[in-house]
């Protein structure tokens, strides 16, 4: 089920399910350790005898947020308990503290005892066992821990400080069972401790709510690395009362979004209110520490490798990432990123080291953790004649150093880029210069941007261009004028080599891929991939270069689903969170619409439009993200081409950042246009 309303402040993140339901705690690093992994929270309200948990299907939900903040605005309503119940959820931008404030309306027609339910199912750093909650008489709270992470659950009515009922539990081996089901008749049974796999209920009563007329619930969840931690952020939260850090952290978050003066010309109103939540979204899935994470959506389990997630930081999406927000002016968030980056690069000193990769050499591995160690790799360290390779994507490695080329044009923070010149700059330059394959001088083979097969990509080779040629520019920059002349001759031999064996004169566009045996082409991937869009898009290719012309418009015509729901796949027959009752109809439907394919043909009609009428024809395609989105702004991976619901992983955060980046690049060109540049 995808997360419609993530909450976060980069060390503490809360995400809710369709069904209002918590299913995700990450803390103290966004993506790394997920305390409620696989399990429900809920929220649950008695009136009069009468229970319901919030998650049920007698509730009319309204799952948004606040405009341009990340405090959610949560409208429920139950025709047969006449009830109303509007709740705003926040994590405190500076303390690691969750906050809900709970107003129920009474909608009957007389006064009724109202008792309001806050479950917390936890499993702690994703394991299940060993975990302890117990009740402190001194709090008077439920405190949860294992190892150095623990949570403090308490509650108020209004100003007064305390809980009505509390109690803990416990889940079976499968899962079921736990104190929630003690919530059901009203009455908590004060269980004072529970140790193994642990729940905990609290409640909160106001004895006479009348006709017509609401009263405010209060609950926070304090994290913390030990007791003395989460004790402080009650004590605190006690004596400022907790809608000061509600009111704090609504008013940060519109300052965050709003601090750019963004004139959005025509584009529609859905448009600007998307980008600004895009924004806000990317932020949640950010660790304080640098490490931006693909997604956050612990039901992902259905990838190829069993229980797996996206739970990374794929230096890929990391720099796309860190290029939309450079666009869009966060150079804090981009710069931490690069920080991080620098952290992690491999040297020719890696115990990854295969032949012929020298100490002065630095790429970037598949995937790391938020808090910058090697992440799981599905990717083998040797072929199926068992040839040792590296198990890389280089386009990871070159989009570091062509993002920095961007992050100092915009900036020209200097200071910055002195300690990424020798790890980011220097090394990777000279890995790009040398790891090439021999006959073609191409970038060596590698696996694809998909993480599916091995070969040499004209994706590929578009990045590695790119990198090399902002190598060049900041080796040049700083006066290396024997590197900036061999990163410049290694990009130019990969480009005429691009034209020579990448591109298809007989179809006339460039091809997805070769495989090179022995210094000879074997095998030409033709199909037509949604990828093919990074020779223009990194530069290698003028946009209306014929050649590409021909490519980007076979990709929009092969690759639209001709469906209701429309958008692009990523290419012909894509299998990855197919439905192979769909198979008969691949003419019609070549694989699930992705929301970044679809916005890679608007960044093209915008980089390609001439006049501003041009450039109106764009607005079709940001509008159709627009009109996918969950009703909260979330974005998925991909959509189901026949329902429109969310496939994949939900939120993810490269998803909100090709909008955020389309968007700017729509702004930059309109006010090009408008002083007379056409370029």
């Amino acid at each position: 089920m995808p997360r419609d309303l993530p909450l976060g402040n980069g060390h503490l993140l809360i995400n809710f399910d369709g069904d209002y339901n918590i299913r995700d705690i990450y803390y103290p690093y966004v993506g790394k350790a997920n305390h409620s992994h696989r399990c429900i929270s809920r929220t649950g309200i008695w009136a009069e005898g009468q229970f319901s948990w919030l998650s049920e299907s007698g509730w009319l939900k309204q799952l948004e947020y606040l405009p341009d903040t990340l405090a959610t605005n949560v409208v429920a309503t139950h025709e047969k308990l006449m009830l109303k119940v509007v709740v705003n959820d926040v994590v405190d931008f500076h303390r690691d503290v969750f906050f809900r404030r709970v107003e129920v309306f009474n909608l009957g027609p007389t006064p009724r005892e109202i008792r309001v339910f806050f479950h917390y199912d936890f499993r702690f750093w994703g394991v299940g066992n060993g975990d302890s909650i117990q009740y402190d008489p001194d709090d008077d709270a439920l405190i949860a821990y294992k190892d150095d992470c623990y949570f403090l659950i308490n509650g108020s009515i209004g100003d007064v400080i305390g809980i009505s009922g509390w109690t803990t539990g416990n889940r079976d081996e499968k899962g079921e069972g736990g104190s929630w089901l003690d919530a059901e008749d009203g009455v908590l049974g004060r269980r004072a401790s529970s140790s193994g796999a642990v729940d905990g209920v609290i409640a909160l009563h106001w004895p006479n709510l009348a006709k017509d007329e609401s009263t405010v619930f209060y609950t926070w969840l304090a994290a913390g690395r030990d007791n003395g931690d989460v004790r402080m952020h009650n004590l605190v939260v006690n004596r400022q009362k907790p809608q000061y850090f509600i009111d704090r952290t609504v008013n940060y978050w519109r300052a965050w979004v709003n601090k750019e003066d963004i004139k959005f010309h025509d584009l529609p109103e859905s448009v600007q209110r998307l980008y600004k939540r895009s924004l806000l979204i990317i932020r949640t899935n950010i660790d304080e520490r640098g490490g931006i994470v693909a997604g956050n959506d612990s039901d992902l389990t259905a990838l190829a490798n069993g229980f797996e997630s996206y739970s990374y930081v794929w230096p890929r999406d990391g720099a796309y990432i860190a290029n939309a927000l450079d666009k869009a002016g966060y150079a804090y968030l981009a710069a931490n990123f690069y920080n991080f980056c620098a952290d992690v690069i491999y040297t020719g000193q890696s115990p990854w080291q295969v032949q012929g990769i020298a100490d002065d050499e630095g790429y970037m591995l598949h995937k790391y953790t938020p808090e910058r160690r090697l992440a799981s790799n599905w990717m083998p360290l040797v072929d199926e004649e068992g040839n040792r390779h590296l198990p890389i994507q280089e386009d990871e490695t070159a989009l570091i150093p062509y993002c920095l080329w961007q992050h100092y044009g915009k900036f020209r923070d200097i200071e910055n880029i002195k300690p990424w010149f020798l790890p980011l700059i220097i090394q990777t330059g000279n890995f790009m210069s040398n790891f090439r394959e021999p006959a073609t001088k191409l970038p060596a083979p590698s696996f694809d941007l998909w993480e599916e097969r091995r070969a040499i990509y004209s994706y590929t080779a578009a990045t590695v261009w790119a990198g090399l040629q902002a190598c060049a520019n900041f080796a040049e920059m700083f006066g290396e004028q024997s590197d900036a002349l061999r990163y410049g001759l290694a990009a130019a031999e990969i480009k005429e080599a691009c034209e020579i064996h990448l591109y298809d004169e007989e179809k006339g566009r460039f091809l997805k891929s070769i495989t090179v045996k022995n210094g000879e082409i074997v095998e030409r991937d033709d199909n037509v991939d949604a990828s093919l869009y990074g020779l223009w898009y990194f530069g290698m290719f003028e946009p209306l270069d014929p050649r590409i012309i021909r490519t980007m418009t076979d990709i929009e015509e092969k690759l639209l689903c001709r469906t209701e729901v429309g958008g692009l796949a990523r290419y012909v027959g894509d299998e990855y969170n197919w439905d192979p009752t769909l198979d008969e109809r691949r003419s019609e439907i070549p694989g699930n619409p992705w929301f970044i394919c679809t916005l890679w043909i608007a960044q093209y009609r915008i980089a390609r439009a001439r006049s501003l009428e041009d450039l109106k024809l764009v607005i079709p395609w940001i509008n159709w993200v627009c009109s996918r989105a969950l009703p909260s702004g979330a974005l998925a991976e991909q959509l189901d081409p026949l329902t429109g619901k969310p496939v994949g992983v939900s939120p993810l955060t490269w998803s909100h950042a090709t909008l955020v980046a389309t968007v700017q690049e729509y702004i930059d060109k309109y006010e090009g246009l408008q002083n007379g540049h056409r370029e």
